[in-house]
């Protein structure tokens, strides 16, 4: 018979970062429930990144401002000087791998203003938000997790607490929705908007706390509105983009689905004066059969 191995625990240094993850993502909740953790948490592992961007800025050797001149403890020292680093956010940019920080969004917006040079103006500017209350598999999940029964009605009050006793299953599976979305609709052989080549997408949060997302993308041999003719633009523009009620008989989930989801919940917005005439377009536009283009 052979050997059977001997089981050897070896003692693996981890960052931060990964072991805040794994309690996150743990299959016990218990962090993952608490908002006041997860704060913590990504406060921590921030901190820990900066501190060794400037550990690494300090090994690498002197820096230098934006006038070519050596930054010393001096001119740290001096008020003024140390006033005009901060201005020229030459002090900030220590934080360049923290989310949300100034030097994070300069960097991704000279990626985004890279992407424009090369494959030009983007075709699309697409948002996208989460139909939450059409998506029972993440109360069901989260209630699962806390091995709750699950009901078969919930209130919109009932509904916003179970989503917010586990933000970071909610947000996991917004973001898998997303994935999903680009990879096997936008990007699929179908192509519903074109030949997508290239995106950039940025996800906001609403004052709920609820995600959305910002996308913008590029399509092959797309037309350009300041160089190609009107009826090149108006042509394509027709081809992936209507404006269309679905009938209630043929298709009734659809049409419960835009009457509830693109018309109603506008017209409880504060401007509804303005929301109900473009309501009346949504009902006349689609009639048409041309754009008219304003240059």
């Amino acid at each position: 018979m052979g050997r059977i191995p001997s089981l050897k625990i070896v003692l693996v240094k981890i960052t931060p970062k990964r072991y805040f993850n794994t309690r996150l993502l743990s299959a016990d909740s218990r962090f993952a429930s608490e908002p006041e953790y997860i704060f913590y948490a990504q406060y921590s592992a921030e901190l820990n990144e900066v501190s060794s961007s400037i550990s690494i800025a300090l090994r690498k050797g002197s820096t230098k401002n934006t006038a070519g001149q050596v930054i010393t403890s001096s001119m740290l020292q001096n008020s003024k000087q140390l006033q005009h680093i901060m201005k020229q956010d030459e002090g900030y940019k220590f934080t360049k791998k923290g989310r949300g920080t100034p030097p994070y969004w300069e960097n991704t917006l000279q990626d985004v203003y890279g992407m424009v040079r090369e494959l030009g103006i983007p075709t699309w500017f697409c948002t996208f938000s989460a139909a939450d209350r059409r998506w029972p598999e993440i109360v069901q999940a989260i209630l699962e997790q806390q091995q709750r029964p699950i009901p078969e009605t919930l209130s919109w009050t009932d509904h916003c607490k179970i989503i917010a006793s586990n933000p970071v299953t909610a947000a996991r599976m917004f973001e898998h929705r997303v994935q999903a979305l680009i990879k096997h609709v936008i990007l699929s052989p179908a192509n519903p908007i074109g030949e997508v080549i290239d995106y950039f997408y940025r996800v906001e949060f609403q004052q709920r706390g609820w995600p959305h997302i910002h996308c913008l993308f590029w399509v092959k041999n797309a037309p350009q509105v300041d160089k190609s003719t009107d009826l090149q633009v108006t042509t394509f523009i027709n081809k992936y983009v209507s404006c269309h009620l679905p009938s209630a008989t043929e298709d009734p989930e659809l049409h419960e689905i835009v009457m509830s989801k693109c018309i109603v919940e506008i017209i409880q917005s504060p401007a509804k004066k303005v929301v109900k005439s473009a309501v009346s377009i949504f009902h006349s536009f689609h009639q048409q059969k041309h754009l008219f283009l304003e240059r």
